[in-house]
């Protein structure tokens, strides 16, 4: 097994990557990422991914304005542009992070076990930083 020393940063964007769709779609929901999500857990090659090497990246901005995309998207806040994010809406079920339990529960509905969801919803992050910054 390769020795893990990074993981991969899910984050639900709404450009879905799992079962042929390629279109970006507004009405994304939760189904369609948990099952990207499980792909990426179940279906990668264990010495790339699994388990072990899944954490959610939220991203969740709500609540700022043009301001601060406009900052976040320069270099030095203020110099040239560095990308351009478009109109970013997150799976309904998970717009807001106060909504984040229901990725949890859906997880769970689908049969997900216990340790598999502590570890993806933050116990990797939480792994990793601990072999970065020591523990």
């Amino acid at each position: 097994m390769v020795h893990q020393t990074a993981i991969i940063r899910l984050f639900p964007l709404p450009i879905p990557i799992a079962n042929g769709i390629s279109a970006p779609s507004k009405k994304r929901f939760l189904a369609p990422f948990l099952l990207e999500l499980e792909a990426v857990v179940k279906d990668l090659h264990p010495d790339v991914a699994g388990e072990d090497s899944v954490g959610i990246g939220t991203d969740f901005t709500q609540g700022y304005g043009r301001e601060f995309f406009h900052w976040i998207t320069h270099d030095k806040g203020y110099a040239r542009r560095l990308t351009e994010f478009g109109e970013i809406v997150n799976p309904e079920g998970i717009r807001t992070i106060g909504e984040l339990p229901n990725l949890t529960a859906a997880m769970v509905r689908q049969g997900w076990p216990g340790a598999r969801i502590r570890k993806i919803m933050g116990e990797n992050w939480l792994s990793l930083l601990a072999r970065v910054w020591g523990e």
